[in-house]
């Protein structure tokens, strides 16, 4: 039979994509993680992951069997909590704004259906302050961007990209417009930081401190900026190396949590990331 605990390493494996960290999370061996996955293999009669230098990834069965087993677990810890206290009271959950369209917070709606005793405060801004916010206890949950992993449990690796507005043919542009946030963030620095480097000239002609006033300004053709290729619309487009833009570095994501969040809802919130950004289901 297949077990909870083969489950939870099955999935927390394909969340990481690497033993070492899913093992860290699990608060368990290496050896023991790998001994569950191999059961559970066993158990199904195919392999779920194939093993290769950059990690675990997940075959064509993993594939199909990944989100029966989210499904499965969710199910199986609603049913042996049924009887215990219900969840109440606010949690406060921090994200960037690039996932303030709302369909965060409708993944979200499978949690508060659980628990309908708990209110769900989303913040919604740039995540520099994250971080300290979690430790002073005004949040209690929190997805935090970065160049680099940072504090909290990694969640996925996303590329940005250079955009332009789509009726603009050209890529030649004398003097770039930029649109930049109006924030003293690593999202601010990183456009003119790589166009100082490749020595190319521009100038900020639109700043907001709205994520979505930025994209706004790049679709009206009034600049240029970088987003999360996540993002692009049909109304956006992506400017490469060939139109003479500098490669951008890619952007990690990671979670945070606070000691009275309940684990129900992190892992709400992982799963919703996971999925809006392609990563699982």
């Amino acid at each position: 039979m297949v077990t909870t605990d083969q489950l939870r390493a099955f999935l927390t494996i394909a969340d990481l994509g690497n033993l070492t960290a899913a093992s860290g999370r699990l608060h368990k061996t290496q050896s023991a993680v790998s001994a569950q996955l191999k059961n559970l293999e066993a158990t199904v009669g195919v392999a779920l992951f194939e093993r290769a230098a950059r990690g675990m990834i997940l075959t064509e069965q993993g594939e199909r069997f990944l989100p029966q087993a989210r499904t499965t677990l969710r199910e199986l810890g609603a049913l042996t909590s049924m009887f215990n206290d219900a969840l109440s009271g606010t949690i406060r959950i921090g994200v960037p704004d690039d996932f303030e369209d709302g369909r965060l917070e409708h993944l979200l709606g499978t949690f508060a259906q659980t628990h309908p005793g708990v209110e769900v405060r989303i913040t919604s801004g740039c995540t520099h302050d994250f971080e300290e916010a979690i430790a002073r206890d005004d949040l209690d949950i929190a997805v935090k961007s970065g160049p680099t992993y940072g504090a909290g449990d990694p969640l996925y690796e996303e590329n940005i990209v250079w955009v332009t507005a789509s009726t603009r043919m050209g890529a030649a542009f004398e003097c770039i417009p930029l649109a930049l946030l109006d924030r003293d963030c690593w999202w601010r620095q990183i456009p003119q930081t790589a166009l100082d480097a490749a020595g190319k000239p521009y100038r900020i002609a639109f700043s907001s401190s709205s994520f979505a006033s930025v994209c706004s300004a790049v679709q009206a053709g009034l600049a240029v900026s970088i987003v999360p290729e996540r993002v692009v619309t049909d109304r956006m487009r992506i400017l490469a190396e060939r139109d003479g833009f500098p490669r951008l570095p890619t952007i990690r994501r990671t979670i945070l949590s606070n000691a009275h969040a309940s684990q129900d809802l992190v892992d709400a919130v992982r799963t919703a990331f996971l999925s809006l950004a392609g990563k699982g289901t």
